[in-house]
């Protein structure tokens, strides 16, 4: 009996320490992070805008009745915008990469910047409108975020600009469970699926051109080995306690028969 409790036990000490520190730091290196202030050289390329993407358009002008045939209705403003609310409230570019607006009719956006399409929108918009301002935001921009992390589903961003880690912390961060080394990202191109594995250990990662994400990308965190080392030790660990509890009822037993 003494020999079986060594073995739960040491089986018990061997998974449970399966996850180390070093599992769970990101940005690792001899001289990282620099002990003075360190450039990261990295160019993010603006998104230009894709078919079937959705835009908020809004026109604001002196005598706001003069444009309200080009605003949609809101409950909130400009920036009260939420999943479920994202295709009513906006424009969506058609296949041909057109948005069809009230009076000025089909404009083309597609594989144009949010500034260079705002530029575009705006010498419409003044064709028939005097002294207005145009205002153009990307309301479709989301990713998905699963596997090892607090909270995984589907994250909007309004600011045209996301980072991995950006993403990470909208879920929660990484779980203790969750492989730094292992995070895989899947991209949609038009040649098919984009998947790379990305290392968050590296500091490198920083320059790295996925860096920025794109909309309708996905991040999978895969878990740690040692996560289900953690969890054969839950198992072990109830094992041993049925263990003993049967040991002791054999044990009452036999000191019954023998009285």
């Amino acid at each position: 009996m003494k020999r079986i409790y060594s073995v739960l036990l040491l089986s018990l000490v061997i998974l449970s320490s399966c996850i180390t520190h070093k599992d769970a730091v990101n940005f690792q290196g001899e001289n990282f992070p620099p002990s003075n202030a360190r450039v990261f050289p990295n160019k993010r390329t603006p998104y230009k805008i894709q078919p079937n993407d959705v835009l908020a358009i809004r026109v604001k002008g002196l005598e706001q009745t003069d444009t309200d045939f080009l605003n949609l209705e809101t409950s909130g403003g400009f920036n009260a915008f939420n999943p479920a609310a994202v295709f009513v409230n906006g424009y969506s570019v058609n296949d041909s990469g057109y948005v069809v607006l009230p009076v000025l009719g089909s404009i083309k956006v597609a594989n144009l910047t949010i500034n260079e399409a705002r530029n575009v929108l705006q010498k419409a918009v003044d064709r028939q409108l005097k002294n207005s301002t145009i205002f153009l935001a990307m309301v479709s921009f989301k990713v998905s975020v699963i596997g090892e992390v607090k909270n995984p589903g589907q994250y909007y961003n309004y600011n045209n600009q996301l980072t991995l880690i950006d993403a990470l912390a909208m879920a929660g961060d990484i779980t203790d469970f969750g492989n730094r080394k292992k995070i895989m990202l899947m991209r949609q191109t038009d040649t098919g699926n984009e998947v790379i594995n990305l290392n968050l250990t590296d500091p490198n990662i920083i320059v790295s051109k996925y860096y920025y994400l794109l909309p309708n990308d996905v991040i999978y965190v895969q878990p740690l080995k040692g996560k289900y080392g953690r969890q054969n030790a839950t198992n072990v660990t109830i094992i041993a306690a049925v263990v003993t509890a049967i040991a002791g009822t054999v044990s009452v037993i036999l000191n019954l028969n023998n009285n």
